[in-house]
C-alpha cells in the first residue's frame, strides 16, 4: 500500500531506480515475446500490400527498445516526484499504453487468424494516450519527462499511418473483410442511389 501511496502523490520514502525501469521494461517485452512469436509477426507483416513508405519489419524491434527506454525513464522521474500536475492521471495512461504494448501483437497477429484491422485500432489508440501524455507532461512543465513522451509520440503517429494504409489495402484474415473494397462498394451504392433520385 506504501508504494501505492507514493505513486499517488504521498512521498513515504520510496525511490524508483533506472533499475526498476529496466527489470520492468525487461519482463514487459518476455511477456510480449511469449505471448506471440515476433517471427510469426514479420513473415505476417512482410505479406502485406505496405505503405510506399513503410520501413522493413526490422525497424521495428530498435524503434520500440528506443520508445520504451524513454518512457521508463520518464515514468521513473514522474514516480519520484511527490507532487506532478496531472501524475495520476499520466501514470495511468502510461500504464495503458505497457498494457496495449504488451497485447498488441498477439491481439493483431496471435488469435486465430491476424487482423489488420484490429492492428490499426491498437495502434491509432496508442497514438492517443501518447499524445495527451504528451500534452500532459507539457503542462507540467518539466523538460525530461515531455521530452520522455516525444518519441513514442512520433513513432506511434508514424506507425498510424502504416497501421492504417495496411488495414485499408489488405483483407482482414480474421473478420474476412476488403475494407476499401468494402468502402468502394458503399460509395458506389450511393452514387447509384444519387443517379437513380
Amino acid at each position: 500500500m506504501k508504494v501505492l501511496d507514493f505513486i499517488l502523490n504521498k512521498d513515504n520514502g520510496y525511490k524508483i531506480t533506472g533499475w526498476h525501469a529496466a527489470l520492468f521494461v525487461v519482463g514487459v517485452n518476455i511477456l510480449a515475446r511469449i505471448l506471440q512469436s515476433p517471427e510469426k509477426i514479420k513473415e505476417e507483416y512482410e505479406e502485406q500490400d505496405q505503405a510506399p513508405w513503410a520501413p522493413p519489419a526490422g525497424v521495428f524491434g530498435p524503434a520500440w527498445l528506443f520508445n520504451n527506454a524513454t518512457m521508463a525513464a520518464g515514468a521513473v522521474r514522474l514516480i519520484n516526484k511527490p507532487y506532478y500536475p496531472n501524475k495520476t492521471a499520466m501514470l495511468v495512461l502510461q500504464g495503458l499504453m505497457w498494457v496495449n504494448y504488451t497485447f498488441y501483437n498477439k491481439l493483431s497477429y496471435g488469435l486465430k487468424k491476424p487482423s489488420n484491422i484490429i492492428s490499426a485500432l491498437a495502434t491509432d489508440t496508442f497514438m492517443i494516450m501518447s499524445i495527451i501524455s504528451l500534452y500532459l507532461a507539457i503542462k507540467g512543465g518539466d523538460k525530461k519527462i515531455i521530452l520522455s513522451y516525444v518519441p513514442v509520440t512520433l513513432w506511434t503517429t508514424f506507425a498510424s499511418t502504416l497501421a492504417g494504409y495496411t488495414a485499408l489495402e489488405n483483407e482482414d484474415k480474421l473478420f474476412e473483410i476488403n475494407p476499401k473494397e468494402k468502402i468502394l462498394e458503399l460509395v458506389g451504392a450511393e452514387e447509384e442511389n444519387d443517379q437513380a433520385s
